[in-house]
């Protein structure tokens, strides 16, 4: 009975199908089975008449009932605070957009941020431009001029199942992302309206990748086919993880709010636009061009440019 009250189709069909019985079962005690009380007090008449009557309560208080349970005992999805998303036929990133749709607040603590910049950023900003509505972002992403932590992720991703549809995993390949991550941020934020984000550098390492939205919190891994964790706002889990990613915030190194000036002035707003030239002065406005060596500049652009969707 959960499950057909859970699923509008079935509960919508059931709802009809009761209502019905009980239209044809007055109808019929009213004028059909009236008349032949009418003529013959005892017989069959009067035995169907009962019955018809009988269900006709039965069937009233059965339904009632049920609907108080339903409201009242609270289902197994109810009572668990972590829940499992498969990454069957890509599950944990369309679990992912659709928290994004319905959000007006992100929070994000992850290792380069590929897929931030490649997909959770155009997407908020898409939404918050479709609403006309503000959208808060606040993202954290390893500190590139981190010499040590870049070396400790990069043998971490060079371990993980997937690495070997990536590029090698080096430190310089970990530093060059992160510094796309960052320069395409402020691309995005630059072409919308609506969205403001906040970039933060962190100086420690973490397996996992939290995505919180208004009402659910996403945990994965570097891998895509793992599968993700996810717990419901106003949930113990949920307002832990807020908590501990709030300090984490408070202690991370903060970027300019404003993006760097030939962004704005190149009119830079598609990770596309982005050409080798634009790299310098924009890591140079951050105080970033010391963590990559002005060689890797094209590498960086490039990973602007190619930014994907790794969990698809």
């Amino acid at each position: 009975m959960r499950e057909v009250f859970k699923n509008k189709y079935l509960a919508r069909n059931f709802f009809g199908a009761v209502a019905l019985l009980l239209i044809v079962l007055v109808l019929l005690r009213k004028y059909v089975l009236t008349d032949y009380l009418d003529a013959e007090p005892i017989g069959w008449a009067m035995l169907i008449a009962g019955l018809s009557e009988k269900v006709l309560v039965s069937v009233v208080v059965a339904v009632g009932l049920a609907l108080v349970l339903w409201y009242l005992i609270p289902s197994e999805e109810d009572t668990e605070q972590i829940q499992i998303v498969s990454s069957d036929n890509g599950g944990v990133s369309k679990r992912l957009r659709e928290e994004m749709r319905s959000s007006r607040s992100w929070r994000y603590s992850g290792g380069t941020g590929t897929f931030l910049s490649a997909v959770t950023l155009p997407v908020l900003a898409g939404e918050a431009h479709k609403r006309e509505q503000r959208t808060e972002v606040e993202a954290m992403i390893i500190d590139p001029r981190e010499d040590s932590l870049c070396e400790q992720y990069a043998l971490y991703r060079a371990g993980v199942k997937s690495a070997k549809h990536d590029a090698p995993w080096t430190k310089d390949h970990v530093k060059n992302q992160l510094l796309a991550t960052v320069i395409a941020t402020y691309v995005i934020q630059n072409a919308s309206h609506y969205c403001h984000f906040k970039i933060r550098l962190k100086n420690h390492l973490s397996r996992f990748r939290y995505d919180m939205g208004d009402s659910r919190l996403f945990i994965t891994t570097e891998s895509p086919d793992t599968p993700a964790l996810t717990a419901r706002s106003g949930e113990h889990y949920y307002n832990s993880y807020k908590e501990d990613l709030q300090w984490s915030f408070e202690h991370a190194d903060e970027l300019p709010s404003e993006a760097p000036a030939v962004i704005v002035a190149e009119a830079l707003k598609k990770a596309e636009d982005v050409e080798d030239r634009h790299i310098k002065p924009i890591l140079v406005a951050l105080g970033l061009e010391g963590a990559v060596p002005e060689a890797d500049y094209p590498k960086v652009a490039t990973l602007v440019r190619e930014s994907r969707n790794r969990y698809e």
